[in-house]
């Protein structure tokens, strides 16, 4: 891998990664990542990163004006040799989640089968595809006996597992429900019930096809990992059945 050192005196840093090209679609590369309050976003030219350091960078991004952090910026870059056009945006966006919210849904995320054996870099990708649903006591999330296209992971909250109106489980923070669901379309096997108050990650079988083609190589190893999870099952299962023979 390449370090920020190499980059910097590589022949080639001046020269982008992906070009838009001639081609009616391209495709770009871009990093999912959740927003807390007080994060900023910066984005700017050479003629910046170049001549200021990172760390001073930080340092005048930090102030609480931001408008006069990216005066301060291109002040910056002025003093140090401005020998390129000094672009500099800065974005304060607004947070949507509470710091809790998204430290729980990493966990989540970084506690199910499919996410446990991926690279930091590589969760943030395939959080693309991972939407969120916050419940209330009593909403039923799966119907016994109808067809579902839905893997679901429980964030917060407790969840009734029933079948055939007889509680048969609860579903606790980090446990997970309807992997089935993303191979076939056969009907649930049980209802699933909210207890209370709760918050589910989603990941629905046509996003997880759409990133397998978009995303070869990481769609592989999810679909490595939905495999052998299923084959655990398929164990279990039938260990069960011989124990009871």
């Amino acid at each position: 891998a390449m370090t920020p050192e190499d980059a910097a005196t590589s022949r080639y840093r001046n020269v982008i990664t992906r070009a838009i090209g001639l081609y009616p679609n391209v495709r770009t590369d871009t990093l999912h990542v959740e927003l807390l309050d007080g994060d900023r976003l910066l984005l700017c030219s050479d003629g910046l990163s170049d001549l200021v350091d990172p760390d001073n960078m930080l340092n005048m991004l930090s102030t609480p004006n931001l408008s006069n952090s990216v005066d301060r910026l291109i002040e910056a870059a002025l003093q140090a040799g401005g020998r390129d056009n000094i672009t500099v945006i800065a974005v304060e966006p607004e947070a949507v989640l509470e710091a809790e919210a998204v430290a729980a849904r990493a966990k989540a995320m970084e506690s199910l089968f499919l996410f446990e054996d991926l690279p930091f870099h590589a969760r943030l990708r395939v959080g693309r595809i991972v939407s969120e649903l916050y419940v209330t006591p009593g909403q039923k999330i799966v119907q016994q006996n109808e067809q579902g296209d839905t893997l679901y992971v429980v964030v917060q909250g407790d969840f009734s597992v029933l079948v055939d109106g007889q509680e048969v489980a609860i579903l606790k923070e980090g446990e997970h429900f309807g992997e089935l669901a993303l191979v076939d379309s056969e009907p649930r096997s049980a209802d699933i019930i909210a207890k209370g108050f709760g918050h589910l990650l989603c990941i629905e079988r046509d996003a997880v096809r759409e990133y397998c083609m978009m995303e070869p190589a990481l769609g592989n190893l999810l679909l490595w990992k939905l495999v052998a999870t299923l084959g655990q099952r398929l164990r279990a299962t039938n260990k069960a059945l011989t124990n009871r023979t």
